[in-house]
């Protein structure tokens, strides 16, 4: 009876060989067609090398010329032909082999990149599991020949192997006696089952260990990452970083080290011996049959033959053929867990969003918010209303809310109490990505994109490029024609010294950047602008001079400035203050400051610092 993880096993690879098929039909038919010529010519070569020995004798006592001469002769050409054959159909068999496994593996990294897009928010990516299964897939999948298309295709020249032994046991059986055939076929079969048990044993428990590979992983790249080397080395943490790696890594290995050893020295030993026990009773026989002359010169060279192989070929091709099929199901397993853990996380609305929204209001009605099941709320019924059309600062001390705030306002998170509305309309009925198109952000730690400065600023507009004037026209109102022209290739420049002939930018340049992309979204439908920190690399007069340019841009526009500089959100058309997960405070900057509440202390505390730091009032 086949076990329960014998039985889970070979249901994980139809589904695997049922995905191959419907991803690669014709290369597939076509590899099938040759496995089985692959298959049955090693047993052709076998027979007309059997019997080239056979008659060799005949041949050489009746001499050249005669008829069993010329027997010899097509017994010889058959021999180089299916030698030949054989030498032409292996490079044929890899061709198609390798264009399977390119085809199913980037079908499946169009899959595991269509289930990162699944989730509405971010919080599958700050989840461990699916962090874990979503590294595990993405670098099993970078080893191609352990993806899920190399263990696809593994499945051909292994079932060749058993074409070819069985042809060869069969063929054994009729020369010579049944049992014969059967003693080669039994010696392949009982040293390949160990070897599967083996292998099945030791991948199931290296997958266990997705984990600390991703932690492994992680320090890797932090030696290589052009952000890190510098504290590198300024710190001197090389040493810190290799003997954590090294930790890591051994984490990792020890314990496969051991369970290799279990695994494979005994259980192979045992499972050799019986097959060779087997096979040498087989020749045995054989040898004694041809020295009483029951059994030819021939049928010995075939059992010989066929008995060598047929070990072989199921049990010598492990190392090629079994590894890649369990190396290639654990990443086809990596893929589908990912699939699971991201769709599981999708929270999307299937209303649609009606055109204009929001033409009256964005409100956060009691909205209740943490990051942890059981962690302290970030937000604990907040109201909140953001008029359409205008501008509305945010204020607060650190840890106030005020980025989480705008994560909520783009969906990238859900309310745990409460809801979010525009115009009325609970924004989870309705298609994220249909809301997520009508927000602009900038967030403090926006993406610095290693692409062109067009690209950097234009990389959308309903999925076709700016035309050059719009992306010169945004440059402009933030400033930044100037460094851009100055540029070596201009708007066509690539923004990392990483590649021949790109540049770096200063900080400053980079939020110029990130601000002239905010604008240009409006030109895509964009209705709301949120600017989370955006200025935060410039100096106050800077900035000041950047806002002045920007509201005037983006007069009519619902805009959500975030700063920690009042110099900043006093000139938008009302303030809200944060303070505990509530709004405490709203209103104009005026009115705020005469209020002497919460706003009124910061601001004066922060215009003191600038008056002490510059020896002047502040803006």
């Amino acid at each position: 009876m086949i076990g329960r993880e014998r039985r889970d096993q070979l249901r994980r690879e139809r589904e695997l060989i049922a995905a191959a098929f419907s991803i690669a039909p014709v290369r597939l038919a076509v590899g099938v067609a040759l496995t089985a010529i692959t298959g049955l010519l090693p047993v052709a070569f076998v027979v007309a090398a059997s019997a080239l020995i056979a008659h060799a004798p005949a041949a050489i006592r009746a001499g050249s010329g005669s008829h069993a001469w010329r027997t010899e002769e097509l017994y010889l050409a058959a021999l180089l032909g299916f030698f030949f054959a054989q030498q032409l159909a292996a490079p044929l068999g890899e061709v198609v082999r390798t264009g399977i496994a390119g085809r199913v593996d980037g079908v499946m990294r169009e899959r595991l990149m269509a289930a990162a897009a699944l989730p509405d928010g971010i919080a599958a990516f700050e989840d461990e599991a699916a962090i874990d299964a979503v590294r595990d897939a993405v670098d099993r999948l970078r080893l191609r020949t352990w993806g899920p298309g190399a263990a696809a295709a593994a499945f051909l020249p292994l079932a060749r192997r058993y074409v070819q032994a069985v042809a060869g046991a069969v063929l054994v059986s009729v020369a010579v006696a049944w049992w014969a055939g059967l003693a080669v076929l039994a010696s392949g079969v009982v040293i390949r089952t160990g070897y599967r048990r083996c292998g099945a044993r030791f991948f199931r428990a290296e997958a266990g260990y997705a984990r600390a590979r991703r932690r492994r992983s992680y320090t890797a790249r932090l030696m290589f990452s052009g952000e890190a080397a510098k504290e590198i080395r300024v710190f001197g943490l090389l040493r810190w970083l290799l003997s954590r790696h090294e930790q890591l890594a051994l984490a990792v290995v020890q314990p496969l080290w051991r369970l290799r050893r279990e695994t494979f020295l005994t259980p192979f030993i045992s499972y050799g011996v019986i097959s060779f026990a087997v096979l040498a009773a087989a020749f045995a026989y054989s040898a004694d049959d041809a020295a009483r002359g029951v059994l030819t010169l021939g049928g010995l060279a075939l059992v010989l033959q066929v008995g060598f192989t047929g070990v072989q070929v199921l049990g010598g091709y492990f190392a090629n053929s079994d590894t890649q099929i369990y190396q290639g199901m654990l990443a086809f397993d990596a893929v589908r867990r990912s699939e699971s853990l991201l769709a599981a996380r999708a929270h999307t609305g299937e209303a649609a969003l009606p055109a204009g929204v929001p033409r009256e209001a964005i409100r956060f009605e009691r909205v209740g918010f943490s990051y942890e099941q059981e962690g302290a709320a970030v937000f604990s019924g907040l109201d909140l209303t953001v008029p359409a059309g205008r501008s509305l600062g945010i204020v607060g001390v650190n840890g106030a809310g005020k980025t989480t705030l705008v994560k909520l306002l783009c969906r990238l998170y859900e309310p745990q109490a409460g809801c979010v509305t525009a115009d009325g309309i609970d924004l989870r009925a309705v298609r994220a990505a249909d809301w997520q198109r009508r927000v602009a952000v900038i967030f403090q730690d926006f993406v610095r994109y290693e692409a062109t400065v067009a690209q950097n600023v234009a990389p959308r507009l309903n999925g076709h490029p700016a035309d050059e004037a719009a992306i010169w026209r945004a440059l402009d109102q933030v400033g930044a024609r100037s460094f851009v022209e100055a540029l070596p290739r201009g708007l066509d420049t690539v923004l990392s010294r990483q590649y021949e002939g790109g540049s770096e930018l200063s900080g400053g340049q980079w939020q110029r950047l990130a601000l002239a992309r905010a604008l240009l979204a409006l030109d895509d439908g964009a209705r709301v602008l949120v600017l989370d920190e955006p200025t935060a690399n410039l100096d106050v007069r800077a900035e000041a001079e950047m806002f002045d340019r920007f509201l005037e841009a983006t007069f009519g526009v619902t805009t959500i400035l975030i700063s920690h500089r009042f110099s900043t959100v006093r000139k938008a058309s009302s303030i809200v203050v944060l303070d505990g997960g509530r709004a405490v405070e709203s209103g104009a900057h005026a009115e705020l400051v005469a209020a002497d509440g919460l706003y009124a202390r910061l601001f004066e505390l922060q215009a003191t610092r600038f008056r002490d730091a510059a020896g002047e009032a502040a803006p």
